[in-house]
């Protein structure tokens, strides 16, 4: 099936879903990490016209995310539906979308397609769909940058407390990676490290005063623990970094981008130490799969392989974890890859 019979298809789907807001998915993120339910979610079946639509889920009863960095998928209605019938379509619960600026004439930040992000958000909430405002950058980690930092944050906030509760973003969600810079390279780490947890901090606190209910979460590789160059004191504790990062988000989502999902050098090895530490405070911590091209390290992402690959991967991933307090469920990188994995979106062969 081609890529547009595909989203034809969809589209049609997706003209049902929105006569149906009141369906909502069941979802962790929705909540602080002490209202939290159990970690089952239930294949919902819709009844229509005598007919019934089951959702071709990716994993039943695994809370996934997914990143969405392109601008059309907030500005182009037509992408936007797409999108949210893709997620609603396969049990993917929260989206988290890269946020863009505009500059007034006194240089202040503030939010770019604001109209098109009210329409976003309100059909994603009335779908169950959590969309949490993205934003990254390595050079974001120093202080040297946390009034930019800090404005850019603010425009966001400005926007969601200005919103009617169906327009407000359900999340911060940063992805600050310093070791794609200069400083990090020459070797400052842990003095990087310091500045980086001093804006999270800063961060945190600006979105707590804004608003109780959002939650604030980050990005971190697999590697920021069990080696000393990470052992960081900050506040008077010293701890590895993930652990400080850990301390400050109401959960995380590490890059832990592998195909081999149990056993040595896989994704649930790699993480056992965030693991361990989200299951101490009894924070969520989220693994996270890849399907972008990556010709360097082809070994680390799903592109080329097949939906039903990443969708048999996640299930076995969660079945190895379903004992593990602080599993809270699998992250894909990204969107645009992931829904052009494949010939087409059908897990018939393992839903049977």
């Amino acid at each position: 099936m081609s890529p547009e019979a595909i989203m034809h298809k969809k589209f049609l789907f997706s003209l049902v879903i929105f006569l149906l807001p009141s369906l909502v998915f069941s979802s962790f993120f929705s909540k602080k990490p002490n209202e939290r339910e159990g970690s089952d979610t239930d294949t919902i079946a819709i009844e229509k016209n005598n007919v019934t639509i089951v959702p071709d889920l990716i994993a039943p009863g695994t809370r996934i995310g997914m990143w969405v960095w392109q601008r059309q998928y907030i500005t182009d209605p037509w992408e936007r539906v797409l999108m949210l019938d893709f997620c609603r379509s396969h049990g993917i619960e929260c989206i988290f979308v890269q946020v863009h600026f505009d500059k007034t004439e006194n240089g202040d930040y503030v939010l770019a397609d604001r109209d098109d992000w009210v329409e976003l958000i309100t059909a994603a909430n009335a779908l169950g769909i959590r969309v949490e405002a993205l934003d990254g950058g390595g050079e974001m980690a120093f202080t040297d940058n946390l009034d930019d930092t800090v404005a850019r944050l603010k425009a966001v906030l400005d926007f969601h407390v200005a919103q009617t509760t169906e327009a407000k973003f359900s999340g911060i969600h940063y992805d600050i990676e310093p070791y794609t810079t200069d400083r990090w390279t020459s070797g400052e780490h842990k003095e990087i490290s310091v500045e980086l947890l001093k804006v999270l901090t800063k961060l945190r606190s600006m979105v707590s005063q804004a608003d109780s209910s959002l939650t604030f979460s980050n990005d971190i590789p697999f590697w920021y623990d069990g080696n000393e160059d990470f052992l960081v004191e900050y506040n008077g504790k010293k701890k590895y970094l993930n652990e400080h990062i850990q301390d400050i988000s109401d959960f995380i989502g590490i890059m832990s981008y592998r195909t081999k999902m149990t056993g040595e050098n896989s994704i649930s090895d790699i993480t056992s130490g965030e693991l361990a530490y989200g299951a101490k405070i009894g924070r969520p911590v989220y693994l996270s799969i890849e399907t972008v091209e990556l010709p360097e390290t082809p070994q680390i992402t799903f592109y080329g392989k097949t939906a039903v690959d990443v969708a048999s991967a996640i299930r076995e991933l969660s079945e190895a974890l379903r004992h593990d307090s602080s599993f809270g469920g699998v992250f894909i990188h990204e969107y645009n890859s992931l829904r052009l994995l494949g010939e087409q979106w059908d897990l018939s062969e393992i839903n049977n």
